[in-house]
C-alpha cells in the first residue's frame, strides 16, 4: 500500500503553526511531514506524546521517532520560522480513508489532495440573521444626554462562526453582564450551534462599549438596549490569535452587521498606547508621585496624538468621538487613582522606602476637575467600572457608618443581681465586658451559650422590661452620617458637584449597607432619605427595587434563639431560590444529586484565584473538625482553564480537599449564568433536599452561620 499523498485535505484545523504538507504510508510505517511557520524567537519540543487517530473508529497509534530527531529538543525559529519535522508511526491498515492528528488536525485524507473551502457565509446563516435584525423596529440613540440612556429594553447578540466545528473542542462563549450602577453580576452564556451560529439576550441599563470571550478570546463590541448585533466570526481569526499568543480576536476577522455597524466598527478600530504593567512596582518605588503624576500625562498626551490623528482622518460619528475621548480621560484617571492606591498596598512590605511613606495631598485630585463626571456618556466605556471603584474607594471619600451601641438602663448582670441570684465567679465574668484572645473566642461562645440556657427565664423578663421598649426607637447605626461628610469633601476640598457619578456611587453602596439592616423600618427611612440626595430618576429606581428586594414588606420580628441574645436576628433566608430549567441546571444537578441528603456548600473556585486558595486554606481547620459530619459537606468545582491540571492536583492535595470536581470551559460558563457569578470564589448553600437555600453564602461567617443552618435545615 506504498502511497504519498501531497497537501492532503483535512475537515478541520485547530492550528496554523504548521501545516501537514505530505503523508507517507507503507507496510513498514507511515509519516507525517510537520511544515512549521512560527514567530521568530519562539522555540517547540517536539515529545512523545504525539499520536494519529483512525477518524472512524478513534484507534491511535503512538509516535515511534522523529526523522533525524530527538525527542524533546528545544528547536528555535530563526528569522524565517520555519522547520521541517518527519513524525514517524506505526503502519496503518489498509481501509483505514481518513485520520486524526494529535487533536490538531481531523479528517485527514488518505487520498485526496487539499481543496480550496468556501469563504461565503451559507444564504440560510445570513438570512437567519438578517431576519432577526429586521425585527428591531427603534433607532439607536441620537446622544448619550438623552432621556432614553437609561432603559432596561432587550438587546441580543447573534452571529456566526465561518468555519467552526465542534472538533475545535468548545460550544459556549461567555459575557461576564453587571449592572454598573448596582454591583449586579449576571453573565450570559452564548451558546454556540453545531453549524456555528449563536445567539444571547444581553441584560443591559445603558449602552455599553464592552467585550464578550469565546475560546479565550476578547471579542469586542458596542450595544445598546433594544438594539440587536450581528457580528461574524471566522475561525481563522481564532488561529490567528493563538498563533500571537494573543488574547484578542483581531479586528480583521470580525464583520459587523446591523444598525450598530458603523459605530462598532469606528469604536473598535482605534487602540491606545499600552501601559507597561512589568515595571509598574518598580516605578512606584522608586519615583516620587510627582514623578508619577507625570508618566501618566505623558501617557494622557501620546493618546490625544492617537486621537486627533484618527478623528483627522477619519470620517466618525459624534457618539464614537465621545466615547473615545471620554475612554481617553478614563484612562489617566484611574491610572493616577492605581498609582497612590499601590503606594498605600506597598508599605506594609517596603516600611523603609521614603517615596511611598507620605500621603497625597488633596491637591493631587485635581484631575478629577477635568473630567465631566456629570455625562452619562461616561458609564458607555468598559474602563468606567474600574474608574468608579477606584472613585468611591479613595482616600477622601472613604468614610465608613459608626455604631450607635444601645446600652439597656440596667445591665443583665446587675439585674439578676437585684433578684438575689447568685451568680459563680465564672458566670460573672462571662458577662464581664472583655478583650479576647482569638484562641478564647471558640470555647467561650460555648459557655455564654450554656450560660443564657440556664437563664433563659430570666433573659426574656430583662429583655421585655429594659430592652424591647426602648430598642424598637433606637438607631443603632446612622447610615446617612458617612454621606454627610462625604458631600462637605466632594464641594469643600475635591471642588466637585454632587453630580451623576457621585449619585451613582451612593446606590452601589447599597447593597452593602443593607446587610446591615434588619429592620425594614430603618431600611425605608434610609431610602427616603438618600433618594432626597439623587437626583436621576433610573438611579432611584434601581436604588428603591435593591432595597425592596431584601425588603419587600414592613418590618420583621426578631427572633431569639434558646433565650440567647447574641442572637436575636437570624439571618437565614426562609425561602427556595428557584433556578430556571434547562441544560445549566442539568448539568448542575449530575454534581449536586451526588450528595442529596446533605447540606451542601459548594465553593466555585480556582487555583489561579488568589482569595479562592487563601479561604481554602483558611478553612483547613474547619474542613478537618467537622469531616465526616453526617448533615453536611463541602463541595468544590472549578474549570480546567482555570486550574490547570498539575496545580489543580498538588493543592487539593495538599490542602485534603474532597469532593472534587473539574469541569470544562463550557460547563462552569453555565454555572456562572445559573448562579449570577462573574467574580469568583462564590459559595452557595443548598438545603439536604437539593434546593437553593443561600446564592452568595459568606464563607467568612461560617462558624457563626452553621449552628443557625443546622438548627433551620437539620
Amino acid at each position: 500500500m506504498d502511497s504519498v499523498i501531497e497537501d492532503p485535505s483535512y475537515e478541520f484545523a485547530n492550528t496554523k503553526q504548521f501545516k501537514i504538507s505530505k503523508i507517507e504510508l507503507s507496510e513498514k510505517e507511515t509519516k507525517i511531514h510537520l511544515d512549521w511557520n512560527m514567530p521568530e524567537g519562539s522555540w517547540i519540543k517536539c515529545g512523545r506524546d504525539a499520536f494519529i487517530r483512525n477518524s472512524e473508529t478513534g484507534e491511535k497509534l503512538s509516535i515511534l521517532s522523529i526523522e533525524n530527531e530527538e525527542f524533546d529538543t528545544r528547536i528555535t525559529f530563526d528569522a524565517s520560522g520555519e522547520h521541517h519535522s518527519v513524525f514517524i508511526f506505526p503502519p496503518l491498515k489498509n481501509d483505514v480513508e481518513k485520520i486524526d492528528y494529535n487533536d490538531q488536525f481531523f479528517g485527514l485524507s488518505l487520498h485526496e489532495k487539499k481543496k480550496e473551502k468556501s469563504k461565503d457565509i451559507p444564504s440560510d446563516v445570513q438570512d437567519w440573521i438578517n431576519a432577526a435584525l429586521a425585527q428591531v423596529k427603534d433607532e439607536p440613540i441620537e446622544n448619550y444626554e438623552s432621556d432614553e440612556f437609561f432603559s432596561k429594553k432587550p438587546a441580543k447578540i447573534i452571529g456566526y462562526i465561518k468555519g467552526y466545528d465542534q472538533r475545535s473542542g468548545f460550544d459556549t462563549g461567555i459575557y461576564y453582564a453587571s449592572n454598573v450602577l448596582t454591583r449586579e453580576d449576571y453573565p450570559v452564556t452564548i451558546e454556540i450551534k453545531e453549524d456555528g451560529r449563536f445567539e444571547a439576550d444581553i441584560p443591559l441599563v445603558h449602552p455599553v462599549k464592552s467585550n464578550f470571550f469565546i475560546n479565550g478570546k476578547v471579542v469586542k463590541f458596542y450595544l445598546e438596549p433594544g438594539q440587536t448585533l450581528g457580528l461574524i466570526l471566522d475561525w481563522e481569526g481564532f488561529l490567528e490569535a493563538n498563533y500571537n499568543y494573543s488574547r484578542a480576536y483581531p479586528k480583521a476577522f470580525i464583520k459587523y452587521q446591523g444598525k450598530l455597524s458603523r459605530i462598532n466598527k469606528e469604536v473598535n478600530t482605534i487602540e491606545f498606547t499600552e501601559f507597561d504593567y512589568s515595571d509598574f512596582q518598580s516605578s512606584i518605588l522608586n519615583s516620587e508621585l510627582s514623578d508619577l503624576e507625570a508618566i501618566a500625562l505623558n501617557e494622557k498626551a501620546e493618546n490625544e496624538k492617537i486621537l486627533q490623528n484618527y478623528f483627522s482622518n477619519t470620517d466618525l460619528l459624534e457618539k464614537s468621538k465621545e466615547i473615545l475621548s471620554n475612554e481617553k480621560d478614563l484612562i489617566t484617571a484611574t491610572r493616577l487613582f492605581n498609582y497612590v492606591m499601590s503606594r498605600k498596598e506597598l508599605r506594609t512590605q517596603h516600611p523603609d522606602n521614603d517615596y511611598i511613606k507620605e500621603d497625597e495631598d488633596i491637591d493631587f485630585y485635581t484631575f478629577l476637575q477635568d473630567i465631566n463626571l456629570n455625562k452619562q456618556a461616561l458609564l458607555v466605556n468598559s474602563n468606567f467600572s474600574e474608574f468608579i471603584n477606584r472613585f468611591e474607594y479613595s482616600d477622601p471619600l472613604r468614610y465608613q457608618f459608626k455604631y450607635n451601641n444601645f446600652v439597656p438602663e440596667i445591665s443583665f448582670l446587675d439585674y439578676l443581681k437585684s433578684m438575689d441570684i447568685n451568680l459563680s465567679e465564672e458566670e460573672e465574668y462571662l458577662l464581664k465586658s472583655k478583650a479576647l484572645k482569638p484562641e478564647e473566642i471558640e470555647e467561650y461562645n460555648k459557655k455564654i451559650k450554656v450560660f443564657f440556657k440556664k437563664y433563659a427565664k430570666e433573659s426574656e423578663a430583662h429583655r421585655k422590661k429594659y430592652v424591647t421598649p426602648y430598642i424598637e426607637d433606637h438607631v443603632f447605626i446612622d447610615f446617612m452620617e458617612p454621606w454627610h461628610k462625604k458631600d462637605s469633601v466632594l464641594q469643600n476640598q475635591l471642588h466637585l458637584k454632587n453630580d451623576l457619578i457621585y449619585d451613582i456611587t451612593k446606590v452601589r453602596s447599597t447593597k452593602f449597607d443593607i446587610q446591615m439592616m434588619n429592620e425594614s423600618k430603618v431600611a425605608y427611612d434610609y431610602l427616603k432619605n438618600q433618594s432626597a440626595t439623587i437626583e436621576n430618576e433610573f438611579l432611584i429606581k434601581e436604588f428603591t427595587r435593591i432595597i425592596k428586594e431584601k425588603f419587600p414588606n414592613q418590618p420583621k420580628e426578631k427572633q431569639v434563639v434558646d433565650g440567647d441574645p447574641t442572637e436575636t436576628t437570624i439571618a437565614i433566608n426562609n425561602k427556595i431560590i428557584t433556578l430556571p430549567d434547562g441544560k445549566p441546571k442539568q448539568l448542575f444537578y449530575d454534581i449536586a444529586n451526588n450528595y442529596k441528603g446533605k447540606i451542601l456548600f459548594i465553593d466555585f473556585w480556582a487555583t489561579t484565584c488568589g482569595p479562592c486558595v487563601a479561604t481554602i486554606k483558611h478553612m483547613k481547620e474547619t474542613r478537618k473538625k467537622y469531616k465526616d459530619n453526617p448533615d453536611f459537606e463541602f463541595v468544590f468545582i472549578t474549570d480546567e482553564a482555570q486550574s490547570p491540571l498539575k496545580n489543580y492536583e498538588s493543592f487539593t492535595k495538599e490542602q485534603e480537599l474532597e469532593n472534587l470536581h473539574r469541569v470544562d470551559t463550557d460547563t462552569y460558563n453555565r454555572f456562572r449564568q445559573l448562579f449570577k457569578f462573574n467574580g469568583i470564589p462564590r459559595y452557595i448553600v443548598l438545603n439536604k433536599n437539593g434546593d437553593l437555600i443561600d446564592d452568595d453564602f459568606e464563607m467568612h461567617n461560617f462558624d457563626y452561620n452553621l449552628p443557625l443552618i443546622l438548627k433551620k435545615y437539620k
